[in-house]
C-alpha cells in the first residue's frame, strides 16, 4: 500500500509539477523589470532549498527518492564531470562573461533533469506531468493564434517592437520564432500517436483539431529545419501506428494534414490572409513575403550554392567552428571552454553577425572537446535504445504510448537542436532528457 505524503511532501510534489509549465513559460512568468527572475528558477532554487532543508530533517524520504538517481549513476556522473570540465575551463577562457552566463544556465538544466528524475518515478506521476504539458502545448498554441490574427504578442517575445515586415511571425512563449518551432516539433509526437492510448477514442476530435492547429502554427515560423524533423516525426509516428495495428482513419488523416502543412508551408500565411481579407483587415504584403520567402525546402539548396541567407550562415559557422579547432590543437580534447565559441566567432566576417552556433551537437563538441561531446552523443544514442526497448516490453497501455512518444520526441530533436541559437538554456531539450531518463524506470 503507498504511504501518504507529509505535508512538506506534498509541498514539494506540488512545486515540482508546477515547474513542468513554468519551465515552457519562461521569463513570461516574471515581474516588469525582473526578467531575470522568472517562476521557473525561482521554483527550481525553492525546490532545492527545501530538499536540502528535508535531507537535514527527514532524511528518509531523500534517501528513498534517490533511488532512480542512483539507478542512473552513470548517467548522473557524466552530468557531474561536464559540469566540472566545464567550471575547469575558467583557465582557458578569453571571455568571462560569456563563460559565467553559459554555466549558469548548465547547471540551472542539469539541476532540473535531476529534478525530474528525482521526483517522476511513477505511472501517476507521469500521468500528471502528460497533461500538464498537454494543457501547456495548448495554451501556447492559443498564443500563437493570437499573435497571428490579432497582432498579440508576450512580454518575452523577441518580436516586441521588430519590424512591420516581422508582424506575421509567431514566437508564442519564447523569444525566437526557431525557438517555438523546435517546441511544437518535440510537442506533435504526444499527438499523432494519441491513437496508442486508450483514451484516443473518446478525444479523438479534439486531438485532431490540436494536430491542424500546430501544423497551420508551426507554418508561421519560417522554421525550415523543423518541417524536415517534423516530416521525419510524422514517418516515425506512421510506421509506430501501424506496427501497432492501429486502424484509425482520422489518426493517419492527422499525420496527412501535418505533412502538407510542412511540405507546404506557405499554405498557412496564405490560408491566414485570405481569413484576415473575409473580416476586411489589411495586411502588410512585406509581412506576408517576409514570412513565404525562402521558407519552401527546396531554397536551402540555393542558398547553399549562392553563399546567401540563413543556409550558408549556417554552413559557415561550421567551417569556421572548424578552423578555429584546427588553429588551436588543444581544443580538439579540452575545448574551447564554457560558451567561448561565440567569442571566437566574432573575428570571421561571413556570417552576418551570429556567433551563436545554431546547432547544439557542434556547440558541445567545440565548447567542450571530444570527451564531453562524445560522451553527450553516447548518452543519447543508449537513452534513445533504452527508451525504445521499454516501449517494446511494456503491457501498459500509457506508457507504451509515452515511450514510443519519446522514442520519436528524441530522434526529432537531432534536427531541431540545429534550430535554436543554443540549447544550453532551452528547456524543452532538458525536459525531454529528464523525462526520458525517469519515463524508463517509472511504471
Amino acid at each position: 500500500m503507498k504511504r501518504k505524503m507529509a505535508l512538506s511532501e506534498r509541498v514539494l510534489y506540488f512545486l515540482f509539477l508546477l515547474l513542468i509549465p513554468a519551465s515552457i513559460i519562461r521569463v513570461n512568468a516574471s515581474l516588469p523589470g525582473y526578467e531575470s527572475f522568472f517562476l521557473f528558477r525561482i521554483l527550481l532554487f525553492l525546490i532545492l532549498a527545501l530538499l536540502f532543508l528535508t535531507f537535514l530533517f527527514k532524511r528518509k524520504y531523500i534517501l528513498e527518492r534517490l533511488t532512480n538517481l542512483k539507478k542512473e549513476k552513470f548517467v548522473v556522473g557524466f552530468f557531474i564531470a561536464w559540469l566540472l570540465a566545464s567550471a575547469v575551463s575558467y583557465f582557458w577562457i578569453i571571455d568571462f562573461e560569456k563563460y559565467f552566463r553559459y554555466n549558469v544556465l548548465l547547471v540551472t538544466n542539469i539541476f532540473f533533469g535531476f529534478t525530474l528524475i528525482f521526483f517522476l518515478q511513477d505511472r501517476e506521476t507521469l500521468h500528471r506531468i502528460w497533461k500538464l504539458l498537454l494543457i501547456t502545448f495548448g495554451a501556447a498554441l492559443f498564443i500563437a493564434l493570437l499573435e497571428i490574427f490579432f497582432g498579440f504578442r508576450l512580454p518575452g517575445s523577441g518580436l516586441l517592437g521588430e519590424q512591420k515586415r516581422l508582424q506575421l511571425f509567431v514566437s508564442s512563449f519564447f523569444h525566437h520564432p526557431n525557438d517555438f518551432a523546435s517546441y511544437i516539433s518535440l510537442s506533435l509526437p504526444f499527438l499523432t500517436l494519441m491513437p496508442l492510448n486508450k483514451t484516443y477514442e473518446k478525444y479523438k476530435w479534439w486531438i485532431f483539431i490540436s494536430v491542424l492547429l500546430a501544423a497551420f502554427i508551426l507554418t508561421f515560423t519560417g522554421s525550415r529545419i523543423n518541417y524536415v524533423a517534423t516530416i521525419i516525426g510524422l514517418l516515425l509516428a506512421a510506421w509506430i501506428l501501424k506496427k501497432e495495428a492501429v486502424k484509425q482513419i482520422l489518426a493517419y488523416l492527422a499525420i496527412l494534414v501535418v505533412a502538407f502543412f510542412s511540405l507546404i508551408p506557405a499554405s498557412g500565411p496564405e490560408i491566414a490572409v485570405k481569413t484576415l481579407k473575409i473580416f476586411d483587415q489589411a495586411l502588410n504584403k512585406k509581412a506576408y513575403f517576409s514570412l513565404t520567402e525562402g521558407a519552401e525546402l527546396g531554397s536551402v539548396m540555393k542558398e547553399l550554392v549562392g553563399n546567401s541567407g540563413s543556409a550558408a550562415v549556417r554552413k559557415n559557422l561550421m567551417i569556421n567552428s572548424y578552423q578555429i579547432v584546427k588553429e588551436k590543437p588543444g581544443s580538439f580534447f579540452i575545448g574551447l571552454g564554457a560558451g567561448q565559441v561565440e567569442k571566437y566567432m566574432e573575428q570571421f566576417g561571413n556570417t552576418k553577425d551570429v556567433a551563436n552556433l545554431h546547432n547544439w551537437w557542434l556547440e558541445v563538441l567545440v565548447d567542450h572537446g571530444i570527451f564531453i561531446g562524445f560522451g553527450y552523443m553516447i548518452l543519447f544514442l543508449w537513452l534513445l535504445r533504452e527508451i525504445y526497448k521499454k516501449a517494446l516490453k511494456t503491457k501498459d497501455n500509457f506508457l507504451k504510448y509515452i515511450n514510443y512518444s519519446l522514442v520519436v520526441i528524441l530522434i526529432v530533436f537531432v534536427l531541431t537542436s540545429i534550430s535554436p541559437s543554443s540549447s544550453v538554456g532551452y528547456a524543452p531539450l532538458w525536459l525531454t532528457l529528464g523525462l526520458a531518463l525517469a519515463a524508463k524506470n517509472a511504471g
